[in-house]
């Protein structure tokens, strides 16, 4: 497994857990030209891309452009893709991809505002957010097949609180 992990800002941290004991070949705040070339190397890797992004790929560390975006398509539509980001699925969409991926997914109480889900401190979501990221590790290490992860997590969150509602149900796995 390859890891893209971009850790932008506070609320991305608690996302390390996703590949705790994994093995796997890590790139931390990377640049895009470094995700390429380890995507060339190892082209049937699966890959997992955990950080802030949008429907046009995952943010690189200063939100001011991507490490992964749509120009990397032909490196990415091959394999299977794990995208924990803010609109993976529609990058997903977009590109053809196939994997597991969320939507819009709240991590922060500016997100959980703007998205109506009131009522919820910065405590309540990031502790949410390290169950869901402790929780991805463990179908990880599990060896889940990805196409049950989805239903999985939905199953099992505490879906009482509107944000959580919100991120799970919207959590895809895609085969196309």
């Amino acid at each position: 497994m390859i890891v893209v992990f971009v850790n932008s800002m506070e609320d991305t941290e608690m996302f390390m857990s996703v590949y705790k004991d994994v093995d796997c070949k890590l790139l931390y705040n990377p640049k895009r030209v470094d995700v390429v070339k380890m995507l060339k190397a190892y082209p049937n890797e699966t890959l997992l891309c955990l950080g802030h992004g949008s429907k046009y790929g995952l943010f690189d560390k200063d939100i001011e452009g991507f490490v992964i975006d749509d120009q990397m398509e032909y490196l990415l539509r091959s394999r299977e893709v794990i995208g924990v980001w803010c609109y993976a699925k529609q990058f997903a969409l977009r590109n053809k991809l196939k994997g597991f991926f969320t939507d819009m997914f709240i991590s922060n109480q500016d997100e959980a505002e703007y998205h109506c889900c009131k009522g919820n401190d910065d405590e309540v979501l990031m502790e949410q957010n390290r169950k869901f990221a402790d929780s991805l590790n463990k179908l990880i290490l599990d060896n889940t097949p990805i196409n049950e992860w989805a239903d999985i997590l939905y199953k099992n969150a505490d879906r009482h609180l509107n944000f959580v509602e919100y991120n799970y149900s919207k959590i895809v796995y895609l085969n196309d």
